[in-house]
């Protein structure tokens, strides 16, 4: 038995749930980095900063939020892709069940891939592979990891996938912009070491490059961020700003980045406010879904297990 673990951050299912969230997010260095005698007065008093800013996001939702069952989706897609001598479940950085919590029911020498569900390197992935890693080497467990896929070949695809869709749509519910308009490449800003964001810029850089190349995009096309802890710097393209700024009449399509499943983040900060500065601005918006359970992304994933398991050695006697 192989055992998949999908990596992700998590986020809190409802509003009772972000102060315990925050607590655990903030308290990881790959995060929060604060001199110890400064750390618990730190801890407290960005918990109570992003929870006055956080609450209102999570009272916006139409109700929990989408992200578990978007995971459970995609933990049984690549399942039954994968076949019954691998078992496939989440493990998440900051909520329940952790990478301790899992790796109690794991034996000396099974063999675990470590699959994040964030494509793009970031203080996140770096951190959700560390603790899966110590908790994996205390059990002796035997370790595949995936790093990061921003230009994978299957990756890319169902992302032009996903814009095809999104211009499809803009083409049937406004023909007259099939000609006038952008696409904005939008990705939640990391918080976390400066060194570990410029891996990050740079990756979804190469993201939205092979993209652009796969869909064949003519019209201009932007990558902007949105933030969730903190607020976008101005030296930071913002996709909010982005959107602002595009000409009265104009279209916009919108495209997630680093969001392989829909999310707080997806159905909130893109949908609703994004929305709302589209509709100020008189823009029409579309955004494009995530890759979220799109068969060309389980493909994806498959291969990026094999391909792991081959750089562990494993593939030669899998059976």
């Amino acid at each position: 038995m192989t055992h998949i673990w999908l990596l992700s951050a998590g986020e809190p299912r409802e509003e009772s749930e972000l102060p315990d969230f925050l607590a655990r997010r903030l308290t990881d260095p790959h995060v929060l980095r604060v001199p110890g005698w400064l750390s618990s007065l730190a801890v407290w008093f960005y918990t109570w900063l992003h929870l006055r800013k956080l609450t209102p996001t999570w009272r916006m939702l139409p109700g929990p939020s989408p992200a578990d069952d978007a995971l459970q989706e995609q933990s049984v897609l690549l399942q039954r892709s994968l076949g019954g001598k691998y078992s496939c479940r989440a493990v998440f950085r900051y909520r329940s069940p952790d990478a301790s919590e899992v790796a109690a029911g794991i034996g000396r020498g099974e063999r675990v891939v470590l699959l994040p569900l964030l494509p793009h390197r970031g203080p996140a992935l770096y951190s959700a592979m560390s603790a899966a890693t110590v908790a994996l080497q205390a059990r002796g467990a035997d370790i595949a990891t995936i790093t990061s896929y921003p230009s994978h070949a299957g990756y890319v695809d169902a992302l032009a996938e996903t814009v095809r869709a999104a211009l499809a749509d803009l083409a049937r519910q406004h023909p007259a912009h099939q000609t006038r308009y952008q696409v904005l490449f939008s990705a939640v800003l990391p918080t976390g070491p400066s060194a570990i964001l410029t891996d990050t810029r740079s990756e979804l850089e190469q993201t939205v490059a092979a993209v652009v190349a796969a869909v064949g995009l003519a019209r201009p096309h932007q990558l902007g961020f949105t933030a969730t802890l903190t607020a976008v710097p101005k030296d930071v393209p913002s996709t909010a700003v982005q959107l602002a700024g595009l000409s009265s009449g104009s279209a916009a399509v919108v495209v997630p980045l680093g969001e392989a499943l829909e999310s707080a983040q997806t159905q909130v900060s893109l949908d609703q406010k994004l929305g709302t500065i589209a509709a100020e601005a008189e823009v029409v918006f579309v955004r494009a879904e995530t890759v979220s359970a799109r068969p060309t992304f389980t493909r994806a994933l498959c291969d990026l297990v094999r391909e792991a398991e081959a750089a562990a050695g494993w593939r030669k006697d899998a059976t």
